[in-house]
């Protein structure tokens, strides 16, 4: 997080390192300052499945899971072959108590896992939940 704080002291309100700040403040829990971080950057990345997953996964984390289910399913709509989205909307799908959501989400993701392992994009949500 260090190294991020101070890029955007020469690059204030860079939706990058915004985004990469957030990131790195959920990895080490601290939902409060991810969550700051990433609603200034995501203004930047309407179009963006990767946001989407990191946002649904930091609304997860916070306990609201209807919102994780929405930002998980933008993402999906956005990138259906990222396969994150789909472990994090299961996730999500599971806090609501929604088992067909979930279900079909963990049936997709486990059937396309190796398809999709050579990817080059990887969230926080993947590397912090191996």
């Amino acid at each position: 997080a260090d190294a991020f704080e101070q890029a955007l002291v020469l690059k204030p309100n860079d939706p990058s390192l915004l985004l990469n700040l957030a990131s790195s403040y959920a990895c080490y829990g601290d939902l409060n300052s991810a969550n700051e971080n990433f609603t200034k950057a995501i203004p930047n990345f309407p179009q963006d499945a990767v946001a989407f997953t990191i946002a649904a996964t930091l609304k997860s984390q916070q306990n609201d899971s209807a919102s994780a289910v929405k930002a998980a399913k933008k993402a999906i709509e956005l990138d259906p072959n990222y396969l994150p989205a789909y472990k994090v909307l299961t996730v999500a799908c599971r806090g609501i108590n929604d088992k067909a959501c979930a279900d079909q989400a963990e049936l997709y993701y486990k059937q396309h896992l190796g398809q999709f392992t050579k990817s080059r994009r990887t969230t926080t949500h993947q590397k912090v939940n191996r």
